[in-house]
């Protein structure tokens, strides 16, 4: 039954590789802009409304009265 299954498509042709200086700075590049985006978004330490919890507040200490 054979019949009932069918057949896998042609198989594309494979994607050329392109071995230049500028494509290869191009991926570097592309690589840093990553990486100082995700070291930029680590030192974010609140979300969008805010710090949730309450805020680090002390009593008067006698050089600050």
């Amino acid at each position: 039954m054979s019949f009932l299954i069918p057949r896998p498509g042609p198989v594309p042709p494979p994607v050329p590789r392109i071995d230049d200086d500028e494509s290869r700075a191009a991926v570097a590049a592309t690589r840093e802009r990553e990486r100082r985006r995700r070291g930029g978004l680590a030192t974010i330490l609140t979300s969008g409304r805010g710090v949730a919890g309450p805020a680090p507040v002390r009593g008067k200490t006698l050089l600050g009265e």
